[in-house]
């Protein structure tokens, strides 16, 4: 391929840092003149101060270099990781450069480390990406399905709690509240035990100091003005209500 072919002219087995920038900026049409700037006694920096691409290419290998993600070499010779090579001397090897990009710049692929076909292709470093990332939906979906199954047995539990509670609540007042036999039972008791404080014995003595039904509930409201049920209307209801029961079982 005409890309492919023109590419390769500009393949090395190993580049100095600076060529690899040029080639990466795609300005190989400028490296002449831009190796021509370069001054021994000046920072990169400074000599290439009018190519900012360029630089920031350079920092982006050497930061590589220093974290031990990018192999390098000493005029084509790789060397440990850590040894300090001179930065005129210090050479990156065609291979160990195509590893470096795809593993950590996948998206980059310049012309003169990938041809046409390699461009095209899915990257080593994006399968495992894909995996991986498989690997982690599974486990997704499986933690998603233990938790809707918690939350299941957790609705059916609390909706099994409601129904016995509110079946604990209708037992409750069912208990609380006489039935009709009961009652009647209760306002019995009450009309008797009226009669006998407001009746006499066989010698007409009075059984007690009470004289009619206003003043018991007096005193009753009186000694239980802090309870529920002896304010003066109810007891008036219920003696009433006990009296009429007492004239009918008459």
């Amino acid at each position: 391929m005409d890309r492919d072919n023109q590419a390769s002219n500009f393949r090395k087995i190993f580049y100095r840092p600076i060529e690899i920038a040029i080639r990466w900026c795609g300005m190989i049409s400028f490296e002449t003149k831009i190796l021509s700037k370069i001054e021994n006694t000046l920072p990169l920096e400074r000599s290439l101060a009018s190519f900012p691409n360029i630089v920031e290419k350079i920092q982006v290998l050497n930061d590589a270099i220093r974290n031990k993600e990018l192999n390098y070499g000493c005029m084509g010779i790789t060397v440990s990781s850590g040894e300090t090579v001179e930065q005129s001397l210090l050479t990156i090897r065609h291979n160990d450069l195509k590893r470096w990009l795809i593993e950590y710049h996948p998206s980059e692929r310049p012309d003169f480390i990938f041809n046409q076909s390699e461009d095209q292709s899915i990257p080593a470093y994006s399968i495992e990406v894909y995996k991986r990332l498989v690997v982690e939906l599974d486990i997704s979906r499986a933690e998603r399905e233990r938790t809707l199954y918690l939350l299941q047995n957790l609705t059916e539990e609390r909706d099994s709690l409601r129904l016995e509670n509110a079946k604990l609540i209708v037992h409750r007042q069912t208990e609380n509240e006489p039935n009709e036999r009961a009652e009647r039972s209760y306002l019995r008791l009450i009309g008797a035990l009226i009669s006998l404080l407001l009746g006499k014995s066989p010698s007409g003595k009075p059984y007690s100091s009470f004289t009619s039904q206003a003043s018991i509930i007096s005193v009753l409201t009186v000694q239980n003005a802090d309870k529920s049920g002896f304010n003066k209307r109810s007891l008036e209801e219920k003696f009433s209500a006990a009296n009429r029961t007492n004239e009918h079982n008459e």
